[in-house]
């Protein structure tokens, strides 16, 4: 379904490379731009000129809350901190295990992201989430250390990215870059690595 954001009332966005992602206030995704790759969600690779509801029922019909955009691929977190991840998976970017990509929205599985996730961050072709335990959990591409892994090597399942520094402190948000990363504690503390 094809509408005018003007009739919605955003609460949130993201940018890609060359797709755009919102969330309305009352939890649905829309998309537009760019859709090689199944980026946008709709179950086909075709370009949208306009904003377009992603089919609420890809997230089980719960309400999306937050949103990321990568290079060529989108995630999303619903109001039960369900994560779903969708579009190219070459890297193993959408943290499913696999390097197969998907067209839709599709859920990682709780026990596979490290139980109900906070948010969620894309970079080129890496993904990061906070945990509600206010860990932080990467996937994807590893050549530039952006996973914060201890290597270099690409991972296509979500791994927990170890933090002694912080002292059991939790961390509140991340961002991915092009090929880094960053993260914020719940006490204000900067990690940076990539």
């Amino acid at each position: 379904e094809v509408v005018s954001l003007r009739c919605a009332r955003i609460v949130f966005v993201a940018a890609g490379c060359a797709h755009s992602t919102a969330v309305s206030a009352e939890g649905r995704l829309f998309t537009w731009g760019d859709g090689s790759c199944g980026k946008l969600g709709h179950g086909n690779r075709d370009k949208q000129l306009l904003p377009r509801k992603v089919a609420s029922g890809c997230f089980g019909h719960c309400s999306v809350v937050q949103t990321a955009a990568g290079a060529n691929h989108t995630a999303a977190v619903t109001v039960e901190g369900l994560l779903y991840t969708f579009g190219l998976n070459y890297s193993g970017q959408l943290g499913q295990g696999d390097e197969t990509t998907r067209l839709l929205p599709t859920l990682v599985p709780a026990s596979a992201c490290g139980g109900p996730v906070l948010m969620v961050a894309c970079g080129a072709d890496h993904t990061l989430a906070v945990t509600q335990r206010g860990s932080v959990m990467a996937t994807g591409e590893g050549y530039h250390a952006q996973l914060g892994l201890g290597d270099l090597q690409r991972r296509v399942a979500f791994e927990r990215v170890p933090m002694p520094q912080l002292d059991g402190a939790k961390i509140a948000t991340v961002s991915a870059g092009y090929s880094h990363s960053a993260a914020v504690s719940e006490d204000g503390a900067l990690l940076t690595w990539g």
